[in-house]
C-alpha cells in the first residue's frame, strides 16, 4: 500500500490545468514532496482548504515508494495560519521561512527538527507582530540545525555592540527557549543581528530569496 498519513505544512502553491493545483508540501515523516490536488480549483472541493500556503494539516496521500510526487487524497486541517495572511510583515517572513526550506531541502528528505521549527515560527508569527525577532530565530536554529554551527556567541556580542539610545524604546526580545535564554536588544541591534544572518544564509543558497526581493519593491 502506498497510502501514508504524516502532518506537513503547505510551502507554495500553484495552478495546474484547468481544474487542479500542485502544492509542495513538507511533510514531518516523508520530507518535501510534490503534490497534486485533483479538483482543487472547484469551489465545491473538500480540499481547497488544505492547499493555502503556510496550512498545517494532517495529510492521507497516495505517496509512491522512494518518489517525489504524491497525489492528495484527504486531511485533516490543524491550523490555517490565518493573522499571518492579514500582516504584511508577518506574511513576507513565513514566506522567507518556507521558500529557503523550498530551495535547501532535495525531494523525500526528511527533517523532523526543521518541520517543528518551521511549525513553531508559524505559530508564533500568527500570535506576534514582531516579525524580524522570528525571521532571526528562525535563521539561528535553522543554521544551528543544518550544521553550520552555533552563533549564539556572535548572537550575544551583536545584543551588546551598542547600548540604547531611546530610553522610551521598549526592547525586543530573542527567546531561546531550550536553552532558557532571553535576550533584549534595541532596534538598531535586532537589525544587525538580522543582516548578520542573512549574510550567512546567503552563503549557502543557491539563489536570492525570491520573498525578500518582493518585499523590498
Amino acid at each position: 500500500m502506498n497510502l501514508h498519513n504524516s502532518p506537513g505544512i503547505v510551502l507554495k502553491r500553484e495552478r495546474h490545468l484547468e481544474q487542479d493545483s500542485r502544492i509542495v508540501l513538507f511533510l514531518k515523516d516523508f520530507g518535501k514532496v510534490m503534490t497534486s490536488v485533483k479538483g482543487a480549483q472547484r469551489m465545491t472541493s473538500k480540499l481547497r482548504p488544505l492547499q493555502e500556503p503556510f496550512i498545517e494539516a494532517d495529510y492521507q496521500l497516495f505517496l509512491p515508494d522512494h518518489r517525489p510526487h504524491a497525489r492528495l487524497i484527504s486531511g485533516r486541517l490543524i491550523n490555517s495560519h490565518h493573522n499571518i495572511r492579514h500582516n504584511t510583515a508577518a506574511f513576507e517572513t513565513a514566506s522567507k521561512c518556507c521558500e529557503t526550506i523550498d530551495i535547501l531541502f532535495p525531494f523525500r528528505a526528511p527533517s523532523p527538527p526543521v518541520y517543528d521549527l518551521l511549525r513553531k515560527t508559524l505559530q508564533s508569527l500568527q500570535a506576534t507582530p514582531e516579525a524580524s525577532v522570528e525571521w532571526t530565530c528562525f535563521l539561528w536554529h535553522f543554521l544551528k540545525v543544518m550544521g553550520h554551527g552555533d552563533y549564539l556567541p556572535t548572537l550575544l556580542h551583536l545584543s551588546n555592540k551598542t547600548k540604547e539610545t531611546n530610553g522610551r524604546e521598549a526592547p525586543h526580545h530573542l527567546y531561546i527557549d531550550e536553552m532558557g535564554i532571553s535576550i533584549s536588544l534595541s532596534r538598531e541591534n535586532l537589525n544587525r543581528c538580522v543582516a548578520f544572518f542573512e549574510d550567512r544564509l546567503e552563503w549557502i543558497m543557491p539563489r536570492k530569496l525570491k520573498s525578500g526581493i518582493l518585499a523590498k519593491t
